[in-house]
């Protein structure tokens, strides 16, 4: 009994600690580690000697990311930020014909706004989103001499956002553990191939929008007043 006493208080004290975590002028830092799974739609428009052609395809992609950040509490319960989250999606190949798997990755930049709808002593629960772009390589590692024995490479640009909840548990003084849902939304809308010729008579474009699940660790860096 003494062991569960010692430990509620150690929980009790810690959550005392972080329970004003999210007052104006507060600084945290975060990182993330999760998954995301994407219904994705990829469009080509050929035009070749005034003939145009559209091809449209859609599938499903997923990806592991890591991802860190920062957030300042401009007012009470509001905190605004900047992160950066890194994804390497899951690829495969073919060993009945020795293809390599593809190489598909991509980083994410944004702005953040976070409201923390609930703030007690040993829970934390927010809702936000997050607004800014991505950069997106890949490489199908197919090495020809026709393209320099790089493989087909693409890279594309474009905006990205999200919606995200939440619920955050205190284990430490000025520590604490969550998990995130969210939505993230992403659209390359003029992507760029190694192969010129394919440059100019192929507009590529690769849109996505799914779920992401991550699991979280939010340091206190700076208490608010």
């Amino acid at each position: 009994m003494k062991v569960f006493k010692l430990m509620a208080l150690c929980l009790t004290l810690g959550a005392t600690a972080f329970a004003q975590n999210f007052n104006k002028e507060t600084i945290s830092a975060h990182t993330n580690f999760g998954i995301e799974i994407y219904d994705v739609k990829y469009t080509q428009h050929i035009n070749i000697n005034g003939v145009s052609e559209n091809r449209q395809t859609t599938d499903k992609a997923a990806n592991r990311n890591f991802s860190f950040g920062g957030d300042y509490a401009v007012i009470k319960k509001l905190a605004l930020g900047l992160r950066v989250k890194l994804n390497t999606y899951y690829t495969s190949g073919d060993s009945s014909n020795g293809t390599a798997a593809a190489t598909a990755k991509s980083q994410d930049y944004m702005l953040t706004a976070n409201y923390h709808l609930v703030d007690k002593k040993i829970f934390n629960l927010s809702a936000g989103l997050g607004v800014g772009g991505s950069h997106l390589y890949y490489n199908d590692n197919i090495k020809l001499a026709s393209n320099n024995n790089e493989g087909n490479i693409i890279r594309g640009n474009g905006p990205y956002f999200q919606f995200q909840l939440s619920p955050q548990f205190v284990i430490a003084k000025r520590v604490g553990v969550g998990m995130s849902f969210y939505t993230p939304f992403v659209n390359y809308s003029k992507m760029k191939s190694n192969d010129e010729l394919a440059n100019i008579f192929v507009i590529s474009k690769w849109k996505g929008s799914g779920y992401g699940f991550s699991f979280n660790l939010n340091f206190i860096i700076v208490k608010g007043e």
